[in-house]
């Protein structure tokens, strides 16, 4: 059982029944009356918990062959020990462009194999809408949802794309983020916010990130 809880973080009542019809319905298609642990793993691959839904979740892969800088190497080692020892709040920029997603992807690897955790990746041009209020519902939903999968570890992609302070059409959308950046930060959320940015940030997003690498 513990096993199945540490494959199942997010899912909810309703997501723990589906795999359990899943399994049942592999073990009757094989003629049997029962259902096994390899039942349940092999289900879990194809049911999705209610959280992350319209989100994509990965595999992280160990990519440090493909980054060859031994001061990132090491940097990032150190980002994922830390967070490992000590969940806790972690906003960290990434700032290497060609390498920004093989940073993200070994981070989170080593993270998820020490505390079983989900990594979710999204993009934040996702939420650029031309409907108002559309993108401030968006990045509260994801937030939120956020904080039902803690402890986790979470690659929003191009984060400039609803957090640049020189697009007025992002007001909203700026205000939404810190506000939740600073409820995130107050109440010692277990996530580590990993954000990749091709222009220069609000100078207030930008300020919540005290790492960088």
């Amino acid at each position: 059982m513990d096993e199945i809880a540490e494959q199942t973080i997010g899912f909810t009542g309703a997501d723990l029944l589906q795999l359990l019809n899943e399994s049942l319905l592999q073990a009757a298609l094989e003629g049997r009356n029962f259902i096994t642990q390899e039942d349940l793993l092999n289900a879990q691959n194809h049911v999705k918990p209610s959280a992350l839904r319209g989100y994509l979740i990965e595999k992280p892969r160990d990519r440090t062959d493909e980054i060859e800088n031994e001061e990132i190497i090491n940097k990032i080692k150190q980002i994922a020990e830390d967070f490992s020892t000590n969940p806790y709040f972690k906003p960290v920029l990434l700032s290497q462009p060609p390498l920004v997603d093989k940073i993200a992807s070994t981070i989170a690897h080593i993270v998820c194999q020490g505390l079983h955790c989900p990594y979710l990746v999204v993009r934040a041009t996702w939420f650029r809408t031309r409907w108002f209020g559309e993108m401030e519902r968006s990045i509260r939903e994801l937030f939120e949802k956020i904080n039902r999968l803690q402890p986790c570890v979470v690659y929003i992609k191009d984060i400039d794309a609803i957090a640049r302070s020189d697009d007025e059409h992002l007001y909203g959308a700026i205000l939404e983020l810190l506000d939740n950046l600073t409820k995130f930060n107050d109440n010692n959320t277990k996530v580590l916010l990993l954000c990749s940015a091709k222009d220069r940030l609000d100078k207030e997003i930008n300020s919540h990130f005290k790492e960088v690498i």
